[in-house]
C-alpha cells in the first residue's frame, strides 16, 4: 500500500464515518462465516471424489473413462473455487484491517469517549491534526 495522504474534509459527522467502517467490517466478518457454511460442503466432496475413484478401480471400458472424464473436471473446479475462496477471505481480512486502523484514528474525536489527549488545558494531541489549541474564551 502507498504512503496516506492528508485530506482536508468540511466538518464531517464522525460517528456515521465510524458506523459505516464498523458495518464493513461486520459485512467483511459475515462474508467469512458464509465461506465456512460453503466450505463444508467440502468434505461431501472429497467424498465424491473418493467414491469415483474407488469406481474407477473396479470398472473398465468407456465407463471408466467417462468416471476419469468427471474426476478430473471435478478436482479442476474444486482448485478453482479453492483458489477463490482463499482470496476472498484475505481481501475480507484486509477491509476488516484498514477498516479498524480507521477507526483507530477516529475515536480521537469521539467526543463521548476519553480518547482525547491533553498537554495542557488549552492544547489537545490528535493523531491526525496533531496539536490543536482551544481558544479559551473569557467568561
Amino acid at each position: 500500500m502507498g504512503k496516506g495522504r492528508k485530506v482536508h474534509l468540511p466538518p464531517v459527522v464522525v460517528c456515521h464515518l465510524v458506523e459505516e467502517n464498523m458495518e464493513s467490517q461486520a459485512l467483511a466478518m459475515d462474508q467469512s462465516e458464509k465461506l465456512d457454511e460453503f466450505e463444508r460442503g467440502e468434505k461431501d466432496e472429497d467424498e465424491l471424489k473418493a467414491w469415483i475413484k474407488a469406481r474407477i478401480e473396479n470398472t473398465s471400458g468407456q465407463h471408466r473413462e467417462d468416471l476419469l472424464y468427471i474426476l478430473r473436471k471435478i478436482e479442476a473446479i474444486d482448485k478453482e473455487q479453492d483458489s477463490a475462496i482463499e482470496d476472498i477471505r484475505r481481501y475480507a481480512k484486509i477491509i476488516r484491517r484498514i477498516n479498524y486502523r480507521s477507526n483507530a484514528l477516529l475515536k480521537f474525536y469521539d467526543v463521548k469517549g476519553p480518547y482525547l489527549r491533553r498537554r495542557s488545558p488549552d492544547e489537545i494531541h490528535t493523531p491526525l491534526f496533531g496539536i490543536i489549541k482551544r481558544r479559551l474564551g473569557k467568561r
